[in-house]
């Protein structure tokens, strides 16, 4: 019992003094995500690359998966945490994504305030990642949510893949990845989008020294 209590604390101040890496995905399943790009849906490519890169994730970095639009059409509270911050178990993250089907909205402020309340952080060492084909569509700033998260000094970055979406969209969402020095990707299609994604994974600090969220050698 003792060494249990040992344990805890100790690991308690790793996580304290040292911050542990952890990130989130936010996915778009909103209606419009049953477009078609080259035939092929935008929800079922979404689908296979994060199929194709959990499989390569840091397991040492936690990540969790929200959905917004997945269960309910016209309702802007339809956000799930389908995945909460955790040590990536690879099998049942890529079960849970193949099971969405888009049906609702986009409330993309409301998700990114959701994120930043089950990530917890007020370090620099909490990333979200955000999917999704188009604008906020429940009468929110996306924008301005993040700008008055971070006045309350809760410290995060957001990367954005923005799939087909038009110029307007682009100026609203790239807005976030400003304001939080994320990266903004526009694809068009599978290979680009897949590309992007990789990049995302590939290219993040942290304390000025490169770290990645995934494993170098992928066996392990």
């Amino acid at each position: 019992m003792a060494f249990k209590i040992i344990f805890f604390l100790a690991l308690f101040f790793i996580e304290t003094l040292f911050g542990i890496d952890k990130a989130i995905i936010i996915l778009d399943a909103s209606s419009s995500m049953w477009g078609r790009i080259n035939g092929k849906p935008k929800i079922t490519i979404a689908k296979n690359i994060l199929e194709k890169n959990i499989n390569d994730w840091n397991t040492s970095i936690r990540l969790g998966l929200i959905v917004y639009g997945k269960n309910r059409r016209r309702d802007c509270d339809d956000i799930e945490i389908v995945i909460p911050i955790s040590q990536v178990d690879k099998k049942k993250f890529i079960d849970e994504v193949k099971k969405i089907s888009p049906k609702g909205k986009t409330p993309i402020g409301k998700s990114i305030r959701e994120a930043l309340n089950i990530l917890e952080t007020n370090e620099d060492d909490s990333t979200i990642i955000l999917i999704s084909d188009g604008n906020e569509t429940c009468n929110a700033d996306p924008c301005e949510t993040v700008k008055e998260i971070q006045k309350k000094g809760v410290k995060f970055v957001t990367h954005i893949i923005a799939f087909n979406t038009d110029i307007q969209t682009d100026k609203n969402l790239e807005c976030i990845t400003n304001a939080t020095k994320g990266k903004y990707f526009k694809v068009k299609d599978e290979q680009s989008f897949d590309e992007s994604f990789k990049k995302i994974l590939n290219s993040n600090k942290k304390n000025n020294k490169s770290y990645k969220f995934i494993n170098r050698n992928k066996n392990v």
